[in-house]
Order: C-alpha cells, then sequence, then structure tokens
C-alpha cells in the first residue's frame, strides 16, 4: 500500500471515529461535579471543627494564663503556675497534632484527655458551686477569684465560678465534643475500608 493510500485512510478513519466524539464533547454542556457530601467530606468537616475547637482552646487558655486581663483573669502578681502552663500548653499543641495528622489511636486518648480535664473544671468550680465551697477553696478564691468577672450570683459558701473559667469550661466541652465527633467518624471509615478489602 503506499504512503498516499495511508493518509487518506488515516485521515477517513480519523474524520468517522474521531471527528463525531470531538462534536459531541464540544456541543456537551461541561458536567458539574457532584456535590453531594460524602464521608470524606463529612470526615474532613468534623476534622476542621475538631481543630477549630482544639487551637481555640489553646490560644484562649495562653491569653488567660499569660496575659493580665484584670477583672477577666487575676494573674496581676504572676500565675504561680507557669510550670504547669508549658506542660499544658505543650499537651495541648500535640493533641492538636494527632488531629491533624488523623491519627485515631492518639485521638481517643485526646478525647480521654479532654473529658478528664472538664470533670476536673466541673469538680473544682460548679460542685463546690452548688454544693457549698469547702473552707480551703473558699480561702483560695477569696485570693484569686473573689476580684474576677462574674455571670452567676454568689450565695454564702456557693461560689460562683468565675466568667473566665466558664468559656474555658465551654471551650474544653466543644474540644471533647468535636474531637469525639471526628475520631467516631476517622473509626467508622476505617471499619468500612477494612470491611471492604
Amino acid at each position: 500500500m503506499s504512503a498516499h493510500r495511508i493518509e487518506i485512510l488515516e485521515s477517513i478513519c480519523s474524520t468517522r471515529c474521531i471527528l463525531p466524539y470531538m462534536n459531541d464533547l464540544v456541543d456537551r454542556p461541561p458536567e458539574t461535579p457532584k456535590t453531594t457530601p460524602g464521608w470524606r467530606t463529612f470526615t474532613d468537616s468534623a476534622i476542621r471543627w475538631a481543630l477549630f475547637s482544639q487551637i481555640t482552646l489553646l490560644v484562649y487558655y495562653q491569653i488567660i494564663e499569660w496575659v493580665n486581663l484584670f477583672p477577666w483573669n487575676e494573674i496581676r502578681g504572676g500565675n504561680g503556675q507557669e510550670t504547669l502552663d508549658w506542660i499544658v500548653g505543650a499537651v495541648l499543641l500535640g493533641l492538636i497534632l494527632v488531629t491533624f495528622f488523623r491519627i485515631w489511636w492518639a485521638m481517643i486518648v485526646a478525647v480521654g484527655l479532654y473529658g478528664l480535664w472538664l470533670w476536673l473544671q466541673i469538680d473544682s468550680w460548679w460542685l463546690p458551686y452548688f454544693k457549698g465551697a469547702s473552707p480551703g477553696w473558699t480561702k483560695a478564691y477569696a485570693k484569686f477569684f473573689s476580684q474576677t468577672t462574674n455571670f452567676l450570683p454568689t450565695r454564702g459558701n456557693h461560689l460562683a465560678p468565675d466568667a473566665c473559667h466558664v468559656i474555658l469550661q465551654l471551650l474544653i466541652a466543644a474540644a471533647l465534643i468535636t474531637t469525639a465527633s471526628a475520631t467516631w467518624q476517622i473509626f467508622r471509615r476505617r471499619g468500612r475500608a477494612q470491611s471492604c478489602a
């Protein structure tokens, strides 16, 4: 077969085979991406919320422990727990990193730590408010928290949690809930992936 005949056949073939396909592509409206949220989207959203709440908690905690915002907090004479604040800050940063990298078993530990911290806040602030404070807590409260901003009234030895700690407790609760949700979503996704394998 001559080279001229091969060119004619290639031309006919490309015209008959490719041209209709090209016309179909040109005439067809562009496809819109599917916007139905899937597991990946929901999990990513849960991770974003967990990271947002954890970072907000870290920033707020560091501000109230290191920056004098009296009457919001009472650290005019120093906070007296600098080493503890460094440790808590480092732990919070570590929990943010394990959430960012989606290390599911470490996120379970994070949920446990946030739960423990929230329980300590409830035990330190809310139980004395509802049941009455011990003499030791009354003395510490008078020294560190009696002049800070309060949302709730203090009645006798029922000492109201100061606003600074109420906001801290709400942020801890948010970090606990969002991290637990993100961990659950990752755990479910892992389960689905393993059942498909």
